[in-house]
């Protein structure tokens, strides 16, 4: 896909670009998706969103956090989805509300259980589901019970 954006003159293109760069953090390549990201002549929120939950799903947390930084610093605003990237890779709920006034979705505490039961800390995520101002969904049980299931937890 790459090369063809390449021989298409298409790479300057945002669209063309924040797709490289998601293609790149999923199948692995984050220092790639970087390199695609800073060739970018212009950067919007989405490029500056693909890139920092690229970090985060690879568990980058603290580039994660520093993009983020530099993504306010640059004058472009976070949104709900800089959010999720981050929460792949940190816990940020209460600096999502507190410092941005953006209400945490099921889909961000979503998020924080799946990553922290990834990481085996079963009692931290059934902790946050129980603190949960709204009840849990179905997906978010299943990826407690998923993570339970891959680290032997099947207590009652």
């Amino acid at each position: 896909m790459h090369c063809f954006a390449l021989k298409a003159h298409l790479t300057g293109d945002i669209f063309v670009g924040c797709s490289l760069i998601d293609m790149y953090a999923k199948s692995g390549c984050i220092e790639q998706s970087q390199r695609v990201f800073d060739s970018l002549k212009e950067k919007d929120e989405a490029s500056w969103n693909v890139i920092i939950a690229g970090y985060g799903i690879h568990g980058h947390g603290n580039k994660a956090m520093e993009l983020f930084e530099q993504m306010q610093i640059s004058g472009h605003k976070p949104d709900g989805f800089t959010f999720i990237g981050l929460l792949m890779g940190l816990k940020y709920l209460s600096k999502m509300q507190n410092l941005y006034g953006i209400e945490p979705k099921l889909e961000h505490y979503a998020c924080v259980v799946d990553m922290l039961g990834r990481a085996g800390l079963l009692d931290e995520a059934l902790k946050l589901i129980l603190e949960m101002p709204e009840e849990p969904n179905a997906g978010i049980w299943s990826s407690l019970l998923s993570s339970c299931r891959i680290y032997g937890d099947g207590r009652d």
